[in-house]
């Protein structure tokens, strides 16, 4: 399962995404984009560190930070 840094709700709520479009269509494509633009950019190291912290649901305020101003904005 993979780990999203913004849900289906946060892609609707923030961009022109009705919402009528079902999550299962954005799913696929918030994975995408983290593959492909977010990952490259942070790098392997802090990728995972985000994502250890994600799924143990203890981020530091840091990464917190970095999530809510940088890496949601850039994922949607």
């Amino acid at each position: 399962m993979a780990v999203l840094f913004i849900s289906e709700k946060y892609v609707k709520d923030n961009s022109y995404i009705d919402n009528n479009v079902d999550d299962k269509l954005l799913t696929p494509l918030i994975i995408l984009s983290q593959d492909k633009h977010i990952l490259p950019i942070t790098g392997t190291s802090l990728w995972n560190d985000i994502i250890t912290q994600v799924v143990s649901g203890t981020v530091s305020s840091d990464y917190q930070d970095l999530l809510n101003n940088y890496l949601q904005k850039a994922t949607l």
